[in-house]
């Protein structure tokens, strides 16, 4: 009994007939394995076919199918699809595998691998992972080749790649290798809408955006407190006497500094062992560090510098304001 299903209908005058799709199934008929371990095995009553570079060999599956079971007359241009189904026993390397069309006759009786027939460039891969498992490979191509006579159908090689696996072979029943073949035809109206489905799942959160461009400056914001005062400032230099000021006087002293060892400069004692009355500090360079400036003994000045790197140098000077003792008026005269 042929395995295809096809609805006909009685057409009426100047009307075209409308073939709904159709489905057939193309068993295998054919079917062994080749290894390289050996050349002579012949191997088609076998319950399993193999796929794949073993320890024991490099495997080749060999599979015919039977087209027979298709509607009279079928051309490549009425298969809307063609799925090749195979059951895979026993997975011992998980990977991939390729397969491509075979270019010669054979017979599952004879087939060895001295005489197995050339199989043509891999047209696809698929992979394989679990044992006890179906696997589908798209074959639509190739079946309509077949069915349009510009391909001979010698079937189809499954060709080592990383995989290594056992097909269940015809010899297993209802496990075996095969081709579900849909026929095109013209399709029905469309039925009417299901119900709408519950919501899915709340998908990942999407990437960062791109940054915005700035927005408008805002308004200015009020007036923050007043931060707290600063440390007082090193003292300056005395500034000079005033014209109508005759009782103090400035002592000075200067002298060169550089390497990288402190400079201190020291000045004169005030006259008559007057006490200080404050003093300064300058240098002719900005890379001098004024370490500090105090009155030494009561009755000078002393300055501390040190240069800010050893190649730096400088003139450096101490001043120190001193009360002067008011000299006695000359009597008139001349006379004292």
């Amino acid at each position: 009994m042929k395995r295809w299903i096809q609805t006909s209908a009685i057409c009426a005058l100047a009307l075209a007939c409308a073939v709904p799709l159709a489905a057939a199934v193309a068993p295998v008929s054919q079917d062994s394995y080749t290894i390289s371990s050996n050349l002579a095995g012949v191997f088609g009553s076998a319950q399993i076919v193999r796929v794949g570079n073993a320890y024991d060999g490099n495997a080749t599956a060999w599979l015919r199918f039977d087209l027979s079971h298709l509607p009279p007359n079928t051309k490549g241009a009425g298969v809307a699809k063609a799925v090749l189904t195979f059951y895979v026993r026993t997975v011992y390397r998980p990977g991939d595998f390729y397969w491509a069309p075979i270019q010669a006759a054979w017979s599952e009786s004879t087939l060895n691998g001295m005489n197995a027939p050339l199989a043509g460039s891999p047209v696809a891969f698929g992979l394989v992972s679990v044992s006890q498992t179906f696997i589908t490979v798209d074959v639509a191509t190739l079946v309509r080749q077949w069915l349009d006579g510009t391909v001979p159908n010698y079937g189809i090689a499954l060709l080592p790649g990383s995989a290594v696996f056992d097909v269940d072979s015809k010899e297993i029943a209802g496990s075996a290798a095969y081709i579900q073949i849909e026929l095109a035809g013209t399709a029905g109206a469309a039925g009417p809408a299901g119900p709408q489905g519950s919501a899915g799942a709340s998908g990942l959160i999407g990437p960062q955006g791109p940054q915005g461009h700035p927005g408008p400056t805002g308004l200015t914001g009020a007036a923050g407190p007043s931060g707290l005062p600063g440390p007082l400032g090193p003292a300056g230099p005395p500034g000079p006497a005033g014209a109508g000021d005759s009782n103090v006087g400035f002592v000075t002293q200067v002298a060169p500094c550089a390497g990288s060892s402190p400079c201190v400069v020291i000045t004169p004692a005030c006259a008559n062992h007057m006490r200080v009355l404050g003093g300064g500090c300058k240098s002719t360079s900005s890379n001098m560090l004024l370490l500090g400036s105090d009155e030494n003994g009561g009755n000078s000045w002393e300055c501390v510098w040190i240069p800010q790197a050893s190649s730096d140098s400088a003139v450096v000077t101490a001043q120190a304001l001193c009360p002067i003792l008011p000299q006695p008026l000359a009597a008139p005269g001349g006379v004292n």
